[in-house]
């Protein structure tokens, strides 16, 4: 995980270093790459805050409040990385109905993604296609996130 930091740290660099088509294409995969994480995200969380059992736990722990006001707590004082985090949590209904909602583009949207990674990789000079090819390997190390034959 920190040599994959480090990698993406690197091409930040890079990318402010470089002008022109390249650097369009560098923050293109960047883009398609946060596209691909984010459906996995959200399958992923869907999945957590629905899992059988969850609700009967944190009923058992003293219920969603507790964690509601935690979040809007940390919403109003923390660090605006934390902030992005907890945001949602401080409606939890809200944040699976949302979640909800948006389910079925998470699949199409790894298709899409991988495969505009896929072309950028083939059409591109060697930098830009190392970065595409790198950005679709670590979407494959999620393989739930939509189905197998979606990421064909």
């Amino acid at each position: 995980r920190g040599l994959e930091r480090l990698a993406k740290a690197t091409r930040a660099r890079a990318l402010m270093r470089m002008t022109g088509p390249r650097r369009r294409d560098l923050a293109a995969v960047d883009a398609l790459e946060a596209r691909v994480m984010g459906a996995c995200a959200h399958r992923f969380l869907h999945r957590l805050l629905n899992w059988p059992g969850v609700d009967n736990a944190v009923r058992m722990a003293g219920g969603w409040g507790i964690v509601e006001r935690l979040a809007a707590s940390a919403t109003l004082h923390a660090t605006d990385e934390i902030a992005a985090v907890a945001a949602p949590l401080s409606d939890v209904a809200a944040f699976r109905a949302r979640l909800a909602a948006g389910l079925g583009d998470a699949a199409a949207d790894k298709r899409a993604a991988l495969l505009e990674l896929g072309a950028i990789a083939r059409t591109s000079g060697p930098t830009v296609s190392r970065a595409a090819q790198d950005a679709a390997k670590a979407a494959h190390l999620y393989p739930d996130c939509c189905a197998p034959e979606a990421e064909e």
